[in-house]
């Protein structure tokens, strides 16, 4: 973990990038990915965190935009709960109302762009 810690963000910024790749696998990798890069930034602090203030906001965006195109959009959605979970209140609260809203959007079924397989 202490190594981890040492290279975070510079290992962040490399998982991350890797979010446009062409290939399915490697997104999907990116999109399991992103809730444990979340548990590995151990600053409870918010205005410390390496994660919630480099990453979170793309990270959220990616996922969001994964779960609307419909490619792996199951992985989407279980990411962005996780993501949630491992930041509990450290996530801002306009993220996590956004992050609802795709999910409810979902269950409501107002958007045949959600949850359709």
């Amino acid at each position: 973990r202490d190594s981890m810690n040492k290279n975070f963000k510079e290992f962040a910024r490399v998982i991350l990038e890797k979010k446009t790749s062409p290939s399915n696998s490697i997104q999907s990798a990116v999109i399991e990915l992103i809730p444990i890069l979340a548990k590995f930034d151990t600053s409870l602090e918010q205005t410390k965190s390496t994660f919630i203030n480099s990453c979170l906001g793309p990270s959220v965006d990616f996922l969001i935009e994964t779960v609307e195109s419909k490619s792996n959009a199951d992985s989407a959605y279980k990411s962005l709960g996780n993501l949630s979970i491992t930041l509990e209140r450290r996530m801002p609260k306009t993220m996590l109302d956004q992050i609802i809203e795709v999910i409810f959007n979902c269950f409501k079924g107002d958007s045949d762009r959600f949850c359709e397989s």
